[in-house]
């Protein structure tokens, strides 16, 4: 399966999805909120994180900090965005 069929799957899934299904600790809550509010002016740094998570997904060893291929370790973050296409969405406010 690659990054577009993942992202697909999970997105087709999402019905099934209960917020309250998962637990974060107060801390990782707002760090996800404070994701959340800057998404809309951010949309660049939405899709790298979108793309890397679906690359922890798909290959959950794999350190995503490392996301570039002359990283020890590393990976093309940019060339799987370039080959798969991160999500270009238009988000309404």
């Amino acid at each position: 399966m690659n990054h577009r069929e993942k992202l697909l799957e999970i997105y087709q899934n999402l019905s099934e999805f209960e917020i309250n299904q998962i637990q974060l600790p107060e801390e990782y809550q707002n760090y996800v909120a404070e994701v959340a509010k800057k998404c809309f002016e951010r949309k660049a740094v939405y899709t790298v994180l979108i793309t890397l998570l679906v690359h922890k997904i798909l290959h959950p060893s794999q350190d995503i900090r490392y996301h570039k291929a002359e990283l020890p370790n590393g990976f093309g973050g940019r060339d799987l965005d370039k080959k798969y296409g991160s999500p270009r969405v238009t988000m309404v406010k």
